[in-house]
Parts: C-alpha cells; sequence; structure tokens
C-alpha cells in the first residue's frame, strides 16, 4: 500500500468534518465541527485542482445496498488497467461524496490504485456548513448503516473490480469512518490512513485493528479538545435532568468522566513527587479513589437542572512551549455567568482534561495537591486513599 505517498498536500484539500459515534455523541461532535467550519464552503484548493498524474477511468457506480436503497459512489483506476491492483476506500469529508473528493480519487488511481469513492449521504451534498452538519449527524447516528456501507464497499471492490489488498482513507469525518472501517474489516484490510478526525481511544476498539494505521493530525486544530469538553457536558447536563438519587446519577455520569479526564495523570500531580516510588496496586487504588471523588463531586454540584447553559468556545488555545491545549467555557445559571476553563493534554491520541481552572485562572490540581500533601506525608497513600474515598461518601450521601 502507499496511500501516504499522496503527500500532505492532499491533507490540506478538503474541509473538515466529524466523526464516527453513537447517537449520543452524534450531536456534539457534529456542533464543534460546525463551530470550527461556520465560513468555509466546500471550494476546491488548488492542491485539490491538480489532475492525475496519469491517464485514469472513472465512473459512477452501484456497490450494494442498505436499509433498501441503493449504494451508489465513485470508482476510478488507471486506463487499461489489470485486475490484483491494490484497492483503496476512500470516505469523503463533510460535505458529502462531491468533485472534489472525485478528484482525490483520480490522484490516487493514476498512482496505480483501483479506488472506490463511497457515499455516506445517500447521493446528498452539502453547500453551506449547517447543511454539512446536518448530514453528517444524521449519518453518525446510525452505526450499523455506516458498516453496512463500509461492508459493502469492501466487497465489491474485492469481488466486482478485482482488487488485490485494500486498504482505507478518509478526511476528517471520512478519517474517522476510515478508522472504524478498520476495525469493521478487522484483519481483512492493508492500511487504515486518517487525515484528522475523532478517533475512538478504548482498548477493545483498537484491538480490533489489524492493519498498519497512517494518522495525520494539525498540531494547531482547536476542534478535538473542544468536543471532548462538549461531550462532558452533554453527559453533566444530562444527569442533571435526570435528578434523583446520587447512585444513579453517579452510574449516569461515570462513564463520561473517565473519558473525558485523564484520572491517572491528575491522581499523579494531586499526589505529587511521591507518586513515582509507590506500587501499581497503590497507584491504582488512589486513582480509583480519585475517579470516584472526581464523579461524586460534580453529582454533589450538579443536582438538578434549572435552565443552565454550558458554552464552550469554538477553538483551543495553544500554550506553548508545551502542546497542551486550554479549551474555555461558561456555565449560565441564572444571573451569574462562570469561567470553567480547562487544560487538556494528549494522552494516547485522545485529548483529556489535566486540569480545570474555576473561575476561569484557580488551578483545582493546585488545590487538591495542597490538600492531600499532609496526609499522603503522614499516612502514605493507604491513607490519603481512605481519606478521598471517605470525601466521595460524604459527598454521596
Amino acid at each position: 500500500m502507499r496511500p501516504a505517498m499522496i503527500g500532505s498536500a492532499l491533507a490540506l484539500a478538503l474541509a473538515c468534518g466529524g466523526a464516527q459515534a453513537g447517537a449520543a455523541e452524534a450531536r456534539q461532535q457534529a456542533d464543534a465541527m460546525a463551530a470550527m467550519h461556520h465560513d468555509d464552503a466546500p471550494v476546491p484548493s488548488p492542491a485539490a485542482q491538480t489532475p492525475p498524474g496519469a491517464p485514469v477511468e472513472g465512473r459512477e457506480v452501484t456497490y450494494g445496498a442498505a436499509k433498501g436503497q441503493a449504494l451508489k459512489g465513485y470508482f476510478t483506476r488507471p486506463a487499461e488497467a489489470a485486475e490484483g491492483l491494490p484497492g483503496v476506500i476512500v470516505f469523503h469529508e463533510w460535505w458529502g461524496l462531491n468533485d472534489n473528493i472525485r478528484a482525490m480519487a483520480d490522484r490516487l488511481a493514476a498512482q496505480g490504485y483501483l479506488v472506490l469513492a463511497a457515499d455516506l449521504y445517500g447521493g446528498r451534498q452539502a453547500e453551506k456548513p449547517d447543511q454539512a452538519q446536518a448530514l453528517m449527524q444524521q449519518a453518525l447516528a446510525d452505526g450499523p448503516a455506516i458498516d453496512a456501507n463500509i461492508e459493502a464497499a469492501y466487497g465489491w471492490l474485492k469481488d466486482q473490480a478485482k482488487a488485490g489488498r485494500i486498504g482505507t482513507l478518509g478526511w476528517c469525518f471520512g478519517g474517522s469512518i476510515s478508522f472504524e472501517a478498520g476495525q469493521e474489516l478487522s484483519g481483512r484490510t492493508a492500511a487504515t490512513v486518517i487525515y484528522y478526525g475523532f478517533v475512538n481511544d478504548q482498548a477493545d476498539a483498537l484491538a480490533k485493528l489489524k492493519a498498519p494505521v497512517l494518522g495525520l493530525f494539525g498540531g494547531q486544530d482547536g476542534g478535538i479538545p473542544v468536543a471532548t469538553v462538549q461531550g462532558f457536558y452533554d453527559a453533566l447536563v444530562a444527569q442533571m435532568k435526570k435528578g434523583g438519587p446520587a447512585k444513579a446519577r453517579y452510574d449516569l455520569l461515570k462513564p463520561a468522566v473517565e473519558k473525558a479526564f485523564d484520572l491517572p495523570g491528575m491522581t499523579a500531580v494531586a499526589v505529587g513527587t511521591g507518586w513515582t516510588g509507590l506500587s501499581d496496586a497503590d497507584k491504582k487504588a488512589l486513582t480509583d479513589a480519585f475517579g470516584r471523588m472526581t464523579v461524586a463531586n460534580y453529582v454533589k454540584n450538579f443536582d438538578s437542572f434549572s435552565g443552565e447553559k454550558f458554552t464552550v468556545e469554538p477553538a483551543s488555545v495553544a500554550r506553548p512551549p508545551s502542546t497542551d491545549k486550554l479549551v474555555k467555557s461558561t456555565l449560565k445559571s441564572g444571573s451569574d455567568t462562570i469561567p470553567f476553563n480547562y487544560r487538556m493534554h494528549d494522552v494516547g491520541g485522545a485529548w483529556k482534561i489535566e486540569d480545570i481552572y474555576l473561575n476561569g485562572n484557580i488551578s483545582q490540581m493546585a488545590q487538591r495537591r495542597s490538600d492531600f500533601s499532609a496526609t499522603f506525608a503522614a499516612s502514605g497513600a493507604a491513607g490519603l486513599t481512605k481519606k478521598i474515598n471517605a470525601l466521595a461518601d460524604q459527598m454521596l450521601a
């Protein structure tokens, strides 16, 4: 496989999109991308207008069906191509399968590939960001349909086009679908290429990726850290609206906290220099207790809903010389507007919260470290674990 050889120019050629997600995450990811690209249009850059480097033959094809609807895409290949050439399934960004994507597919085909550009929007295309947002959100809300589309594209390229080894490639929204395809087609693909987009950092998802993965992400892309915070806020408001016993709301919020926060890293900061000398068992016990307290704190302080609104600024702020990002947000509650800022860092390819600045500038982690230092010095890991769990118990009482 050689998709990476098309170079970084293709990564910059198209507008950005969203991610493969379940229905609960579709709206927040679409909203984050809409905020980042509210002034964009599906106008090709000069890089996208570069003609193929060799003659190609392209045509519209029907590559399968899903939910009773024909799946139609764009197939292109080198002129006078022989059977057995490597194949690439291309996934469009949030505008849909338009001429920009066809041009990219032709450029790939000119390099010796059989290329099928799949259509995830059922023939629809967007001309404005709000249209793209709606189409992307609708697609993301139906994961089984996306997987069926991926399977159909792979089957057609393998059986009808007689491709040899097959890889996947996509941009932004399509990059996330390429990542999903690497899992759905586990063991059957030769490579997965992701030109930015949201990816799943869960171990069970990553374990399905059997082929090499090439991910290209912009260091100044602010959309992904913002989506992490927005996703957490959505879950927080959901438990506020649910109301009722603290235990039920704790169970609802816990997965969102574990996904958005770097709990092991935050626990290490809270413990301080003594962390490195602890056993793995002590580190786990402290991290579990710290996570429990973190969830309980939100459950206690956000126990009901009275029209509160969280607003996240659409782009994160770089914090040089570090690679961290700062995501700014506010909570509107009654007549009060309270700033909450989040320091984010990359943990294994996923942006996670490492500190919260209360009222915009007061480090919660500095407060935690101050609170915990005396207990850790006097009673060690076991004593501090006991104290943190007791605090969590009080919050949930």
